[in-house]
Parts: structure tokens; sequence; C-alpha cells
């Protein structure tokens, strides 16, 4: 119904368009085969294969990559820019400052969730719909209903389907502001000194925070004063209520239903619960260092900082002296997950694995020295970890900044292939099943694999010696006089 607009002028377009001019200028004289490698550390590091080509500039600094459909442009920690399909396309621009994203449908412009401009073009009437956010300032967008809105802070406007409400308007705010969610409406003066609550069975006033009182349908009676010192609530016929909760904090807090019980003096120090749907009771004296809990899917004891193990449904947490050793496993009939954490993020160990699929995943992170990782039969050994322990997972960062620090990687499966970086391929070996190769600029470079027999160059080919079968070649000095023989 949609497609996509342009919207942004395509520089990202202007980019790769140079990058494969640079490509096409260094290698033009390179033949073309099976598998070409060139390196000129730390200028340029070029490979490329049947269906894939890569190019990396001033070591991590510069990426062009394209492998099927996917192609991958970076300019670390500037840009990275992404298009996984035709029409489709991502950028992050010092990620997480701005992301663009391009797609068949609509373009989405971010900038720390502050700033956001999407347009989209009906191709049945043409019409292009945008909607813009400078968050707090000015918002702007368009509703299916009742068409384009527009609001200015704190002057006025209206806003739809925005910060958990169907409607808002606001006249000078705080002066006056008025928002609508399910029929429910509530009139703010002098937010939030004053409010009226209507509609939906719903009647009610504010004066915060002294005193407030709202009613629906005779059902729920609300009241609250001293905010957030006091406050009532009661559900049900008033004579006979299914659930009513008070407090006057902190001194006291009660909850009662048929459900449950709940007791707090002091609160939250000494607490008292009894879920009886849930079939657990719970004691706090005090939280959070001493709680007791018994029941059939909820139970353990905590002591901290010394010992604590829980048990919550299929999760089982233990602490040992907290906030250094910690223990969490999650097991059930299809999962099962095992990890270890000393020091909370200094030092994590994580096993997954799906029992009924078979997939494992295991995660090892030393901060800020190493990180290690195995996904569908592959391991990852890197040096350094950074920031990954406290974003693990995140493969914009992976992507956008982690090749900034990993100065040492390794990679290998069970069948014996292994692939290695040191330095951002100062150093640098790779062996697959037939076919061994390794390169140490400028000293060596050697390449072995079973259709091209053996290649040994020193000194970026000063001296260089081939052989494959019976041939020999030897070639000095750049020379196009090689010397030849065969060992039959």
């Amino acid at each position: 119904m949609f497609r996509r607009r342009v919207l942004f002028h395509p520089w990202h377009k202007e980019v790769c368009s140079l990058l494969a001019t640079l490509v096409l200028t260094l290698f033009c004289t390179v033949p073309v085969g099976a598998e070409t490698v060139f390196t000129l550390w730390p200028l340029v590091d070029y490979r490329s294969s049947e269906n894939f080509t890569s190019l990396h500039l001033l070591g991590p600094l510069g990426k062009y990559q394209r492998q099927g459909e996917l192609t991958e442009l970076a300019l670390r920690p500037l840009l990275f820019h992404t298009i996984s399909s035709p029409g489709r396309s991502q950028t992050d621009i010092v990620y997480p400052f701005a992301t663009l994203k391009q797609d068949q449908d609509e373009t989405r412009l971010e900038v720390l969730q502050l700033f956001s401009l999407r347009s989209e073009q009906s191709s049945d009437s043409g019409s292009v719909r945008r909607s813009f956010t400078l968050f707090p300032l000015l918002f702007h967008g368009h509703h299916a209903e009742f068409g384009s809105y527009t609001a200015l802070f704190p002057l006025g406007g209206t806003l739809y389907d925005r910060f958990g409400r169907d409607r808002i308007d606001f006249w000078l705010f705080p002066l006056y502001a008025r928002s609508e969610n399910d029929g429910r409406r509530v009139d703010n003066l002098l937010w939030p000194l004053f409010s009226r609550t209507s509609g939906a069975g719903y009647s009610g006033y504010a004066f915060w925070p002294f005193y407030g009182w709202s009613e629906q349908g005779g059902q729920l009676r609300r009241r609250f004063f001293l905010w957030p010192l006091g406050f009532s609530e009661t559900r049900g016929h008033p004579d006979q209520p299914d659930s009513r909760e008070s407090a006057f904090l902190p001194f006291y807090y009660v909850r009662e239903s048929a459900g449950e019980s709940y007791r707090g003096l002091l609160w939250p120090f000494l607490t008292y619960h009894h879920d009886r749907l849930r079939r657990f009771k719970e004691w706090n004296f005090p939280w959070p260092l001493v709680r007791m809990t018994r029941g059939e899917h909820r139970h353990g004891l905590r002591l901290l900082p010394f010992y604590a193990d829980e048990t919550l449904n299929e999760v089982r947490k233990r602490w040992y002296l907290w906030p250094l050793f910690k223990n969490e496993q999650l097991q059930d009939d299809f999962f099962d997950r095992r990890e270890f954490r000393l020091a909370y993020f200094l030092y994590r160990n994580l096993d997954e694995r799906h029992l009924e699929t078979g997939a494992e995943l295991r995660r090892i992170h030393c901060w800020p020295l190493l990180g290690y990782r195995r996904s569908k039969g592959v391991s990852h050994l890197y040096l350094f970890s950074l920031l990954e322990p406290f974003l693990p997972d995140n493969e914009r960062l992976e992507r956008s900044w982690s090749p900034l620090w990993r100065f040492f990687q390794i990679k290998w499966d069970s069948r014996g292939n292994r692939i290695g970086s040191l330095f951002w391929n100062l150093l640098w070996w790779e062996r697959r099943q037939g076919g061994l190769a390794f390169e140490f600029f400028p000293l060596v470079d050697y390449r072995k694999t079973v259709a091209k027999g053996v290649d040994l160059s020193l000194f970026k080919g000063l001296l260089r010696y081939r052989r494959e079968l019976n041939d020999r070649e030897l070639e000095l000095l750049y020379l196009p006089w090689p010397i030849s023989w065969s060992s039959k």
C-alpha cells in the first residue's frame, strides 16, 4: 500500500561508489581467481572470493563488505550502513546517537529517542504521511481517523496515541491539560495540582498532593491524602468488597482479598505476604536483607550479604557474599540455562541449551580483558571486551564499536576450520579443510591449497617460491623472469 519516498539525500550511495572506485584502482592489475587476498597493513586489507568481497582500510576504521544481498559499509565509529535487501537499509550514526532506517514502506530517522522523523507515501492516493517529534517541544503526526495533528509544548496542541493516552490536549501547560483513554477523561488545571475525572463510568477530583478521590460505577473507589503517604482502594460492592488496600507510609500498608493477604509495618522493611492463588508465604525482616519464602513454586532464604538461595518457578538464584558470587539456573522441559557471575559484571559464564533442537550457546566475559562466544558450532575468542558484558548480544554495538578494541580474535569450529587475527591483520592465519594460509606483514606470506599447491612470499614478494604438483618456481625482486624447474 505504501512505497518508500526518498526523504534524505542518498549520501551513502556516493560513499559506496567512491569505495568501489578505490577497489578497482587498487586491484585492477590483480588477477581474478577463485580467491584474492591483498594486504598493505595497516592501510588496506582486501579479500574476495565467489559471492564475497571485503575491504578494510586503516585497520578497523573503514570497511566495505558484500556477501550475497547483504552489503555493509563502515567508517567507525562515525557510521555503519547496511543494505540487507533491495530497498531496505539501516544506518547507525555514532551508535546509539542516531539511526536511519529505510524500507519499502517507510523512512525513519531517530536521534537519541528525542528527535524522530518518519515518512510514508501511499501508492493509491500518492499522499505523503509524515510524523515529526522533537521531544519535548514539538510533535506532529497523522491519525488514521482524525487526520493530522500538531502540538508545540508548552503553548498548546493535540496529540493522538502518545504517552499511553488516546488523546491529549493542552494549552499554556501546566495551566490546562486534558487526556482521554478508553473513554475516561481527566481535566487538569495548573497540572498536577487540580484535576477532575469523568466519562466511562468514572468520576472524581484531586487537589494534589493533599487529597483526591475517584470512583468507577460503584465498583472501584480510590482516595489519597498527603500523596504518596496515604491512600486507599476498594474494589467490589462497598458492603462486601472483593479487595481492600490502604496505607499510611511508612507506618503501615495493608492489602486484603480472596486471593492474598499483605501486611507491612515500617514499609517496606517489615512485611508479610500470603498469596493463596500462587500458594506461597513470604516474610521480610528487614527488606531487602533478610527474606524467607515458603511455597510450592516459590521458596527460598535470603541473608544478604552473606547468602541467598531463592527459587521462582523454574528459576533458581543463589548469591554468596553479595555481590561477589551469583549462580542462576533456569530449567524446564524445553530449555536449560546456567549462569555464573563474579563481582556481577567482572566475570560472567553463561550456558544455554534448547532441549528440543539441541541448539547451544555459551558466552564468557572477563571484563575488560576477554570475551568468548560459542553459537551454532562456531567458537569466537577476542581481546578486549569493554562494553559487551553490559550489553550482551547487541549486534549494533558489535559491528560499530567492538572492532575498535578487539586487537586479537580467533574463530574455530568442530570441523577443524580456524581463523585468527592479531592487531587487525598485522598477523593473520586461516586453516580450512584442504588449505592453510598465514601472513606476518611484511615478513612472510604463506598459502597452501590442494588445488594450487604452495605459495611462499618473503618481504611482500621480494623473494617468492611456488610449488604446484611437480613444478617449482622462484621469483626474485619482482623480476618477470622466474626460475622454473620440475622435480620429475
